[in-house]
């Protein structure tokens, strides 16, 4: 494992980047961005073994980096990305994690490479990796109140015709969701 940060010196950190000067730009160019807050993918996040007696910690963490980038772009929309969005209980089980812990988070964010999750042995078919993700755009809509997004696609690129009709899928269905 990992050892978790204090979430005051994360809070710190985090104001100090997001009030970086950017060549040409100042916070007001900033209040509608969107901020990614997490760690990306399952393998960077905290085992249960390591978030059971660190769970509330984890949450406060998350909680300070979300208070950070308010406090310095109070539009900006934040969101909590994990991998595999067709895992359904990986997001449940983080998600509900962060929710009891008094953590906050305005967008839903997702990974979806239908490769990977076929390579690593996750799952068989790459039109099922699609409609499990769609439904579990749904599902955390219903029980989160907060909208997803897919942040991040990737398919075999040395299969580019499947590549190209598995995205097509994802966009035409993403489509028809209110909240993706």
């Amino acid at each position: 494992g990992w050892p978790l940060p204090e979430a005051d010196g994360l809070n710190t950190i985090t104001q100090d980047v997001a009030r970086m000067d950017r060549p040409g730009k100042t916070t007001a160019h900033y209040a509608s961005e969107t901020v990614r807050r997490s760690v990306q993918g399952s393998v960077g996040i905290p085992t249960p073994e390591q978030l059971t007696p660190g769970a509330k910690a984890y949450a406060e963490i998350f909680r300070a980096g979300y208070e950070a980038v308010q406090s310095v772009c109070p539009k900006a929309q934040v969101i909590v990305h994990l991998d595999d969005g067709f895992d359904h209980e990986l997001f449940e089980w983080n998600l509900g994690i962060l929710r009891a812990g008094g953590a906050k988070w305005d967008i839903i964010g997702m990974s979806l490479y239908t490769y990977w999750a076929i390579n690593e042995g996750k799952r068989t078919v790459a039109e099922d990796i699609v409609d499990e993700c769609m439904s579990n755009i749904v599902n955390l809509n219903e029980k989160f109140g907060t909208p997803s997004m897919l942040v991040e696609v990737g398919m075999d690129a040395l299969n580019p015709d499947e590549g190209a009709r598995i995205l097509k899928k994802i966009l035409r269905e993403a489509q028809t969701l209110e909240d993706a």
